[in-house]
């Protein structure tokens, strides 16, 4: 674990670049081994293992400080029985095309290194798969209408928001989904003995299915009601990102909802407030603004990036003019330049 990560819980949040890097914001979860990704800028600083243990990339959006990093991410994986997901705003699917598009792979024949793209548009998902072993020709997947979460598995949810950088620069929720823990005495009322379809039992109530259950005395147990009287809900660790946006009445709302709660808000600082005009002219945040949204939305800790080399790596006044307009509640973190 490095030195300078946030550790909450199931989740650990780092900047291998620093705080005035390339964007690139790690999150490991130790508990299950998975590392994801937000953005792509300069990968060198990731240690292999982080690299080869990614399974999720989200992109905020493709300036070449956010996404340089692809093609490395993609090398040190193609000859490997692997896949990997990316999501990103509209027409990031042509973007990965192009890129992928950009080489050859004479050589990659009897390698499956699968790459997904997924680019989300409102409450729809349009999808491509990409497969080393036919040279990462294109194969579009059908479209997913998801007007909740972006995605979701068993363990974790993602959800998204657009944000304006005068292009679509898309915000992230990663979501623990709920922990959930058996009421033993509940159990116990319920004449149910214990055993290994608690895990079963637990696995469908997360992905948040109906129906029932089957019990190792032949009978069934409706899920519904299991819901209701057997177990208790923990709410899941969450990490916010967000970067590269204009602070307005339409995406003030959208950020705050993002990282409402949130163990851990990544948020960009390019700019102290007494830039804030060059901040609005080129669509980013003050280090203040990123303090005001963290607060409001009752962050826990608030981490800052992305913040212009006119600083000089001196980000002492971006952490207290982040902390002054969070309040007491909110920590705040820089990390200094590797």
């Amino acid at each position: 674990m490095s030195e300078h990560a946030v550790t909450a819980g199931r989740i650990e949040v780092s900047l291998p670049n620093g705080s005035d890097g390339d964007s690139l914001v790690l999150v490991r979860l130790p508990e299950t081994g998975r590392t994801m990704l937000f953005d792509a800028g300069d990968p060198s600083r990731l240690a292999l293992r982080d690299v080869l243990r990614l399974d999720h990339l989200f992109v905020s959006h493709c300036h070449v400080d956010h996404f340089i990093g692809f093609d490395a991410l993609v090398r040190a994986r193609v000859c490997r029985e692997d896949r990997l997901t990316c999501h990103g705003p509209p027409g990031f699917v042509d973007r990965v095309a192009s890129r992928l598009g950009g080489y050859d792979w004479n050589l990659t024949e009897g390698n499956h290194f699968v790459l997904t793209a997924r680019e989300v548009r409102g409450e729809s998902v349009l999808a491509a798969c990409f497969d080393s072993g036919r040279a990462f020709e294109r194969e579009e997947l059908p479209a997913e209408i998801r007007p909740d979460a972006a995605w979701g598995d068993e363990e974790l949810e993602v959800f998204a928001a657009p944000l304006d950088h005068h292009i679509v620069s898309m915000g992230w929720r990663l979501q623990w989904r709920d922990r959930l823990h058996v009421r033993n005495e509940a159990l116990r009322e319920a004449g149910l003995a214990p055993g290994p379809w608690l895990a079963e039992l637990k696995r469908r109530l997360a992905a948040g299915e109906g129906g029932e259950v089957e019990l190792p005395d032949g009978g069934t147990l409706g899920l519904d009601r299991a819901r209701r009287e057997l177990v208790t809900a923990e709410p899941g660790e969450s990490v916010a990102y967000v970067t590269d946006t204009l602070f307005g009445e339409h995406t003030r709302p959208r950020i705050v909802e993002l990282a409402r709660d949130a163990q851990v808000f990544a948020c960009e600082a390019p700019f102290l407030a007494e830039h804030g005009d060059k901040a609005e002219s080129s669509r980013h945040l003050t280090a203040r603004q990123a303090g005001e949204l963290a607060g409001e939305a009752g962050a826990k800790v608030l981490l800052l990036f992305h913040v212009s080399d006119r600083y000089r790596s001196d980000f002492a006044r971006h952490a207290a003019e982040a902390a002054e307009a969070a309040g007491s509640e909110v920590e705040v973190r820089t990390v200094p330049a590797p």
